[in-house]
């Protein structure tokens, strides 16, 4: 099954052109850069969702990798040559939203594109998939249940300065007046944030009950060794909207029961998470990389873009989630840190 998957670079896809043979997917992704921790679980995601979907289809899948942690401009620059030079049947890109604004400026429209990661748009349009959250469905529920039994009431907002944790802090400002709370800070910082104790030292001062953290990959796990270390991490709740099983690894764990993410799939049904955590094991063993949030999402993204390039479908007319395909989870809206691994808070358990 695995010789029908090749893993190229761009250079070698446009080298060796365009292959009327195969479903060749662009998998844009961050390999370095402040997301970089999440990228090499991404890849693997990527290629067993290739050989599952090669086996189905009975044709080969190329996977062209593209470094999202290149920035906005020289991504959408590599997307566009290889677009031309290697015959692209569409992207699948598990990056940054600044990125998939940059990308679909490029590509306008010629190419089908899944955006994996939970989002900024409340109601998405033109020919991009999102099979993400938006920030009012990532947020609701989750914030409800912390400030369900009056703990969090006074909220501080901490994220990094571009598209999608603005409109996080927007969503989170309207969800937190609606159950009757209070932002009391509100911060948006450059990506690469270089003084985490600065951010935890004005956090604190502002005597929150809880933290939205929306800060990226390596900032936000700066963030987190700093706010661990600090006063406050015992008594103060963190609820992070971009916080994965990987940065929570680098960034130490966390056992005070008081670090909470949002990210969408931990579900450990039967034909959910918990398989696809032991077909990867299976693939390339108990040591990989963590198939985290950010892999889960790129392998569904990649499962559903060769289904509808191998058998001719409309992308724009199918909802991912509900899709034949595709594993179909059920996201759980919240998850508690304990140790190095996300606990499920299950619907009717308290935080």
């Amino acid at each position: 099954m695995t010789s029908a998957v090749s893993i190229t670079s761009p250079i070698e896809a446009m080298l060796g052109g365009p292959r009327p043979d195969a479903i060749t997917l662009g998998v844009v992704a961050s390999l370095s850069g402040v997301m970089g921790v999440a990228g090499p679980g991404i890849v693997n995601a990527a290629q067993l969702a290739a050989e599952e979907e090669a086996a189905v289809l009975d044709r080969p899948v190329r996977l062209v990798v593209i470094d999202a942690g290149q920035g906005p401009a020289q991504t959408a620059r590599d997307v566009d040559a290889v677009m031309g030079g290697a015959g692209l049947d569409g992207l699948v890109g598990a990056h940054t939203s600044d990125v998939r604004v940059a990308i679909e400026r490029t590509i306008v429209g010629r190419l089908p594109y899944v955006f994996t990661p939970p989002h900024e748009l409340l109601h998405p349009s033109g020919r991009t998939v999102f099979i993400g959250d938006g920030p009012l469905a990532q947020l609701r529920e989750p914030v409800r249940k912390l400030m369900g039994d009056g703990r969090a009431r006074r909220w501080a907002l901490i994220g990094n300065d571009y598209v999608w944790p603005r409109a996080m802090h927007t969503a989170a400002r309207a969800v937190i007046g609606d159950l009757g709370g209070q932002v009391v800070y509100d911060r948006l910082v450059p990506v690469g944030v270089t003084n985490p104790d600065e951010l935890v030292d004005h956090v604190s001062r502002s005597r929150p009950d809880a933290v939205l953290v929306s800060l990226i990959g390596r900032d936000g796990i700066l963030f987190h060794r700093a706010f661990g270390a600090s006063a406050v991490s015992g008594s103060c709740l963190r609820l992070c909207t971009a916080l994965d099983e990987n940065c929570l690894l680098a960034a130490g764990g966390d056992e005070t029961g008081n670090l909470f993410s949002a990210m969408p799939f931990f579900d450990v049904d039967d034909g959910g998470f918990d398989s696809i955590h032991s077909a990867y094991a299976s693939r390339y063993g108990a040591l990989a990389p963590t198939p985290g949030a950010y892999a889960v999402g790129c392998y569904d993204g990649v499962r559903l873009l060769a289904e509808v390039v191998g058998r001719r479908a409309d992308l724009t007319q199918m909802r991912a989630r509900s899709y034949a395909g595709l594993r179909t989870r059920g996201s759980v809206s919240l998850a508690r840190a304990a140790g190095t691994w996300l606990e499920p808070v299950a619907a009717g358990d308290r935080p």
